[in-house]
Order: structure tokens, then C-alpha cells, then sequence
């Protein structure tokens, strides 16, 4: 949300024309390329993961008319854009910043020809400073990494009713002049390089960034430290063999629970067989014919609102769910489901047994 603040206004301060996709739209790579190619689209803004996606699909090389893609979100690695220049005549814009500075704080035009395995980050954009400092809070010297502090005009007042997290991220900019200046910490680590750009490194804590959202690893790690089972364990982000990155969760079990452990997972398998079964027998109640046997959408109902979900919302869902399940490559499948067979009819032929 944040990001579309000045994608909505910067074409119509400059008299561009701004088109619109229509809801989850973002995520069809077959739909983006039919509207750049009917309307014409000259310019974009990609979230890495998506930007990966909209290459891998043939019909990027129809979108003749793009001259500019901007991406942000994510950091974008030198492989994509690689790929980028590969399939496409246009320009690549890297953008970097968090939501407490008013978004994107710094900007690297990407290099056609760039042969360091890097994307930097940049530097910082109109009235925008940008300091990588020490724990001391000193500037480091060149090639050295820290963490990058933001000052200026786009760092926010704090976080809404919540005044020891503003405290500590938001700090008074003693490199400014004005009394009222402040710093925001982002947990970025950085680094100048030789020509004065600047290297995202990593992060501080354990927060990473998938699909664009931010994760923190700690607060996964504290919620299954929770659980009776699990003496220790540790999430870490890892790409699988798709190159997607996805969360795993390693845990160390706890064999003295164990026993009452098993009785509670028992209890609980019941409640869910139990919702299941309820689920299969409305479908089944309903005694509906379905025109089309391989989306059968009964019983496929809002947990919110209690009513049926829209067509589109669950081709959408049952794409991104095959698509997950294939990339894997799969011999042996087993769904629990309720049987109509959304998944089966899509997964089965490409499986030695289902």
C-alpha cells in the first residue's frame, strides 16, 4: 500500500497516463503482458519476486512498448537482473526504503553492462540523507559495513501508540542543525563501495523479507518455544529448488512431553477430522450437478462472511496451489480434502499415484 502513495500521484504530476490493474491482477504474469501490450505501458513497478515470475513467462517478450521498470521491496539480486537485460530493451531502476521514511529513500540505475555480482542500492533522492554508522553512532569508513541511519524530509514521526518502539528507531540527527530533526534506524546493514554508491548487506535481527513483507524469524521462533513439544528451535529463509525463498522451522523435540504431547495432537486431529467431515457431508447434501467437473466449487465457502467464494478469487488460489505442489515435482500425493476435486484434476496426471 505504501508504495502506491507516489505510483498513483508520479504519473499524473508529470501528465503520464496511470493505468489501473484490476484486483490480484499484479500477480498473473499472462494478464500484466496482455495490458502492457494493449494499453501500451511504458513504465512499471515490480517487486523482485514478481518481476522474476513476469520473465519466466514467454509472453514478456510481447511488451515491446516498456522503456522503464522500477523495482523496490526486495533486494534485487544480479542474476534477475541479468535476466532483466536478457529479455528486455528497457531500463532498470533499483529503489530502496522502509515505510517509516515515506518509502524509497535511495536509486540506482542499473547497468546494462555491470559486470560486479552486485545490485547496489545506490544513493539517496532529493532532500534525503543517508549515514551507515557504527554502533557509536560514527560514520564508518569506506567498504566497512553498518547500519544505515536515514535523516531528512521522508523520516516519519514514529509508530502510532507506541512510544518505546518510537524511542528506540526513531533518534535525534545530530549531524543536522534543526532541533527537531530525526534519524531512523532502519536494522539495514550497508556499505559505501569505491564509487560512493551504497550495498545492502543484510539485516541486524532475523528479519527477512519474503514476497515483499516483512517476517521477523524471532517472533516464529518465541511462538513454537510456546509449545510443549519443542525444547529449541530456529526459523531460518531458504530458497527451495524453484529459487522461491519460503520459511523452514527446525525444532528439537521434547521426549518428556512427548507422551502428553501425543494425547493434545490426538485431540486435536479429532476436532479437525471432525471439520472435515463436516465440510465433505455439506458438499455432498447440497446434491448439486456441476457443469464443470474439474472446478466443483461446492462447499467452498467464506469462513467470514459464510458465503460462497468468488470464481476468480479460487482460480486463483487453486493456480498458485498446483503451481506450488508441482514445482516440487512429485511422484506420490496425498490430499486431504473433501473431494471434489479442485486439486486432483490438476495434479494427478503429472503424479504415479494419487
Amino acid at each position: 500500500f505504501d508504495v502506491s502513495v507516489w505510483e498513483f500521484f508520479w504519473p499524473l504530476m508529470t501528465g503520464a497516463r496511470l493505468v489501473v490493474a484490476r484486483p490480484d491482477g499484479h500477480k498473473d504474469t499472462a494478464y500484466l503482458a496482455d495490458v502492457i501490450c494493449r494499453e501500451q505501458i511504458s513504465v512499471l513497478h515490480f517487486v523482485p519476486s514478481m518481476l522474476k515470475a513476469f520473465l519466466a513467462d514467454p509472453a514478456a517478450d510481447r511488451c515491446t512498448s516498456i522503456r522503464q521498470v522500477i523495482c523496490s521491496g526486495e533486494s534485487l539480486s544480479f542474476d534477475l537482473q541479468r535476466r532483466f537485460f536478457d529479455r528486455l530493451p528497457a531500463r532498470l531502476d533499483n529503489l530502496y526504503g522502509p515505510t517509516e521514511a515515506s518509502i524509497d529513500v535511495t536509486r540506482w540505475a542499473c547497468r546494462r553492462n555491470d559486470t560486479r555480482p552486485i545490485v547496489p542500492i545506490g544513493r539517496p533522492v532529493a532532500n534525503t540523507q543517508i549515514y551507515i554508522l557504527n554502533a557509536d553512532l560514527k560514520r564508518v569508513p569506506l567498504g566497512s559495513t553498518g547500519e544505515l541511519h536515514i535523516g531528512g524530509t521522508q523520516v516519519g514521526r514514529g509508530y502510532l501508540n507506541r512510544p518505546e518502539l518510537t524511542a528506540t528507531n526513531f533518534i535525534p540527527d545530530h549531524f543536522s542543525d534543526s532541533p527537531n530533526a530525526y534519524l531512523y534506524k532502519t536494522g539495514d546493514l550497508c556499505r559505501y563501495l569505491p564509487d560512493g554508491s551504497i550495498e545492502y548487506v543484510g539485516r541486524m535481527d532475523h528479519q527477512v523479507k519474503i514476497r515483499g513483507m516483512r517476517i521477523e524469524l524471532s517472533e516464529i521462533e518465541a511462538v513454537l518455544s510456546n509449545h510443549e513439544g519443542v525444547t529449541d528451535n530456529v526459523v531460518v529463509a531458504q530458497e527451495d529448488q524453484a529459487g522461491h525463498l519460503q520459511l523452514a522451522a527446525y525444532v528439537v523435540a521434547n521426549r518428556a512431553a512427548s507422551s502428553h504431547q501425543a494425547n493434545i495432537s490426538t485431540a486435536r486431529d479429532t476436532d479437525r477430522v471432525g471439520q472435515w467431515e463436516s465440510v465433505f457431508d455439506d458438499v455432498y447434501r447440497q446434491g448439486k450437478a456441476c457443469n464443470d467437473v474439474t472446478f466443483d466449487l461446492s462447499g467452498w465457502r467464506s469462513s467470514y462472511t459464510g458465503l460462497p467464494i468468488p470464481h476468480d478469487e479460487m482460480r486463483e488460489w487453486v493456480a498458485q496451489s498446483v503451481n506450488r505442489v508441482l514445482t516440487r515435482k512429485p511422484q506420490r500425493v496425498l490430499e486431504i480434502g473433501c473431494g471434489t476435486g479442485l486439486l486432483l484434476h490438476r495434479i494427478a496426471p503429472h503424479c504415479e499415484e494419487y
